[in-house]
């Protein structure tokens, strides 16, 4: 891990409640799930109780100016089968 002292202003808004994607795979299914109106932690606790020893990962959503309706995703956990149970 890398770290770099920071400009603070250079960031032009905050989103303090944005939406994540949960996605859990098992064999060759996979179940996708938004959510919204929660916290990071709240939303780690969601897929970590809600994997039942599937493998998952926590995406946060970054919504596109440039094109409405459209995302970009920034992956913050994955967890393995055995991780999970």
């Amino acid at each position: 891990m890398e770290n770099h002292l920071i400009d603070e202003r250079n960031a032009v808004s905050e989103d303090t409640m944005p939406a994540y994607r949960v996605v859990f795979e098992e064999g060759t299914t996979t179940w996708t799930y938004r959510l919204v109106g929660c916290s990071v932690r709240d939303a780690l606790h969601w897929a970590s109780e809600n994997a039942v020893g599937r493998t998952h990962e926590l995406w946060v959503e970054h919504p596109l100016d440039a094109e409405p309706g459209m995302v970009t995703l920034s992956l913050l956990e994955r967890a393995t089968n055995a991780e999970a149970t």
